[in-house]
Parts: C-alpha cells; structure tokens; sequence
C-alpha cells in the first residue's frame, strides 16, 4: 500500500517523500497534539558512551554535535 502513495522510501525519489514529509511536519503542532488513544508507553534502557557504546564520540562528531549534545538530542 505505500507504495502506490508514492511515499514508500524504497521506492520513491527522496525529494518528494522529503516535500511530504516537510508538509505533515507543518500540517500541525505536534509537540502540542494529544497522544492518540490506547497508545503505550515503552521504556528503552540506553547506553551511551564507555565500554559498551565506544561509538558515541564518533557519532556525534559525525553529527556535528558533542557527545554531551548527541546524548541530549536522542534523550529528547
């Protein structure tokens, strides 16, 4: 089915998936939009950083962002 709305990443071009994208994001406030019912709450424990994630410095460098900037953008 997604495929026939032109929007299936796979097979569509990027910029009009991104020119659908950009028009749902500016279609409402969606910080403000209420959660839709019988939603869940899930809980992903998270390492970031130290032996078990070495990764994040470079990762956030790739970002541009600072371990500390990546850790707070993904927390977010």
């Amino acid at each position: 089915a997604a495929g026939r709305s032109g929007c299936d990443p796979v097979e569509s071009d990027r910029e009009p998936l991104e020119a659908r994208l950009a028009d749902l994001r500016a279609a409402r406030d969606w910080y403000a939009a209420p959660f839709p019912a019988g939603r869940r709450l899930w809980r992903i424990p998270c390492v970031f950083g130290g032996a078990l994630a070495p990764q994040l410095g470079g990762a956030a460098e790739a970002a541009g962002m600072s371990p500390a900037q990546a850790v707070e953008r993904v927390s977010t």
